[in-house]
């Protein structure tokens, strides 16, 4: 309650729409509420109190190495030292033909706070030179891999990623090194398609659920290396942001006779013919398929 409360801490009240009076009552704040989006509004919140998420730095990694055991992959995180210097894997995945060297990282989000971004990218850049540290410790040092995963990294291509817990990523490699967070990696695994949903109501207390094919993920029946590849260089998280965020010129008074112009990036309306341009489906067939359903 007090995290959601408006005070000292809060910029505006998208993300503390609750008034502390006097008496103790608590005031809601009912517009802010009105089209909020939760997972926008914790994050916004967790960036605002400054959350250190770097102190579970360590949870994370335990949390990815155990969702790629359960998937029955080769995934390992160890600490070796060569040459006099000490090496630390977060998350090594050897699979097909690749080896994915994770960097993991639990840094807060910037909350479009310019000062933030700027250290936040610092942060990143860091990462990068880090894990590509790394990498070359494998080329130069193969008995690493062949003591900790039994593989020969001399056969296999190298696929260094800074891998974010909080969802901030990146089209393409900087510098050969590819940017991701956790729920690009988890939503590849989880699902061969991505869906629409459109809930149909038929009678009371039932509802049900319809969903339609927008997009293949991987290009057979279980995936590969080669599909989550192509994740990393065209994450399908950021295709559908950049078809819905648009510039949006406003114009602000700022005396009685002065205006202020200025370019913001917003947010666009979702729609079956948005998520088709941005999925390569066919809006006419995804349309039939809803009408013969209902």
């Amino acid at each position: 309650m007090d995290a959601a409360s408006f005070g000292l801490s809060s910029a505006d009240l998208f993300d503390t729409p609750l008034l502390r009076m006097q008496d103790d009552l608590l005031v809601i704040v009912a517009p802010a509420l009105s089209d909020a989006n939760p997972a926008r509004v914790v994050l916004s919140r967790l960036a605002s109190l400054e959350e250190p998420f770097e102190r579970k730095g360590r949870a994370f990694e335990k949390a990815i190495l155990a969702l790629l055991e359960r998937l029955g992959l080769s995934a390992r995180g160890f600490k070796v030292t060569r040459g006099g210097e000490e090496y630390e894997f977060d998350a090594v995945l050897a699979w097909g033909d690749y080896v994915f060297v994770f960097e993991c990282k639990s840094r807060s989000l910037s909350g479009n706070h310019p000062a933030n971004a700027y250290y936040f990218d610092l942060g990143i850049q860091a990462a990068m030179r880090q894990v590509t540290r790394l990498v070359d410790a494998l080329r130069r040092y193969p008995d690493i891999l062949l003591e900790h995963m039994g593989a020969d990294v001399t056969r296999l291509t190298v696929i260094p990623c800074v891998l974010n817990a909080l969802p901030y990523a990146r089209t393409g490699a900087t510098n050969g090194v590819y940017c991701i967070d956790a729920s690009i990696l988890t939503r590849f695994f989880e699902d061969r398609y991505f869906h629409i949903g459109r809930p149909y109501r038929p009678a009371k207390k039932l509802t049900i659920m319809h969903r339609i094919r927008m997009l293949e993920l991987w290009a057979s029946a279980a995936p590969s290396p080669e599909d989550l590849l192509k994740q990393f260089e065209e994450p399908f998280q950021l295709t559908l942001l950049k078809a819905h965020t648009e510039r949006r010129t406003l114009l602000l008074p700022i005396t009685s006779s002065h205006m202020l112009s200025t370019t913001e990036l917003m947010r666009s309306e979702v729609s079956i013919e948005s998520l088709s341009g941005a999925t390569g489906a066919s809006a006419s067939a995804i349309h039939e398929t809803m009408a013969s359903f209902e």
